[in-house]
């Protein structure tokens, strides 16, 4: 069940500009630190474990004498790095969207109770109880229902919708 403050997050979070990797230090805006590094999972993020790398190669093994050495390969790494969470990151979209689709395909023509989510002027975006993601295109529910009214509802407002077709990847 979609609480108002998880429909909130997702619209902060999509709102925020994308983090970047890049050589030189701009420090963290938020935390209004000038020098910052941050570290996670190795396993999920290649920039954090070239900072361990780095670190443990100029204090431990002494391989690095002058952390000038690295300004050239760094530049690549960090293209590199932001180029294949782009591609992480639409991978991992697909696949979501391919699982939602093949479980609406045995679902189509029933009715779920939706919270509205987002709203553009083109359509409503909502998710099902189930965490199913949909898109009503306004142009085509006018076109196609027998409403006559223009007010669809608010964000965090619950709807019940049908679904009629999927949008296939």
């Amino acid at each position: 069940n979609l609480d108002e403050g998880v429909i909130l997050s997702n619209l902060v979070l999509r709102a925020m500009k994308r983090a970047k990797y890049n050589p030189e230090n701009a420090g963290h805006y938020a935390l209004a630190l000038k020098i910052y590094g941050q570290f996670t999972s190795p396993i999920r993020r290649l920039g954090d474990y070239m900072n361990h790398a780095f670190l443990d190669h100029y204090f431990f093994d002494k391989k690095i004498n002058n952390i000038k050495e690295l300004e050239k390969e760094l530049e690549e790494r960090c293209e590199n790095i932001n180029r294949s969470e782009i591609i992480a990151e639409s991978a991992e979209k697909m696949a979501l969207e391919l699982a939602m689709s093949k479980y609406m395909e045995k679902h189509l023509n029933k009715q779920f109770i939706a919270k509205i989510v987002s709203m553009d002027h083109k359509g409503i975006k909502i998710i099902t109880e189930d965490n199913i993601s949909g898109y009503i295109d306004l142009d085509e529910f006018y076109k196609t229902s027998k409403l006559d009214t223009n007010y669809f509802g608010r964000i965090g407002d619950e709807i019940l919708v049908t679904a009629y077709w999927i949008d296939r990847l």
